[in-house]
């Protein structure tokens, strides 16, 4: 277990780096990736729990699924978004970077420091990012059709 967590550090650095080099670069968004995005998530997050077969995995993913939500609403609010043609443009903030370090670190470190028990939930080094995920990709969505609408 713990050469995968070592590879997954190399992975992780690896994808780190490649998020520090293209964070800011803006990029055209539309409302329905941003939806499908958060479908994608709001499925596949059930499924591991019920793959991983660990009672009481459902308590643990939902704590961890809505503290990730939580976190993942604020993270929204560091995409800065401009219109361009009448197609919203979002563009990263330094504080976007925080965010993902701080969702990385999370599920490393679960995979890492946790307990095999819970590890083996699967859910658990998932949920919170997707969690995150759903929350971001849901702040920005509210705020591109807030601004189409008006």
């Amino acid at each position: 277990m713990r050469i995968v967590a070592i590879l997954m550090g190399f992975v992780m650095t690896a994808s780190f780096i490649f998020t520090i080099v293209r964070f800011r670069k803006p990029r055209p968004i539309a409302w329905w990736t941003l939806l499908l995005s958060i479908a994608v998530s709001a499925v596949v997050l059930p499924i591991m729990v019920l793959i991983g077969g660990v009672p009481f995995g459902w308590v643990a993913g939902l704590i961890l699924y809505a503290a990730g939500l939580f976190v993942g609403l604020l993270w929204g609010f560091t995409v800065k978004l401009t219109w361009q043609q009448d197609r919203p443009i979002a563009r990263n903030s330094i504080l976007w970077l925080f965010f993902f370090f701080l969702s990385t670190m999370f599920t490393y470190g679960l995979m890492v420091f946790a307990p095999a028990t819970l590890v083996g939930l699967g859910a658990l080094t998932a949920a919170f990012p997707s969690g995150m995920g759903i929350g971001t990709n849901a702040n920005v969505l509210v705020r591109v059709l807030a601004k189409a609408g008006a």
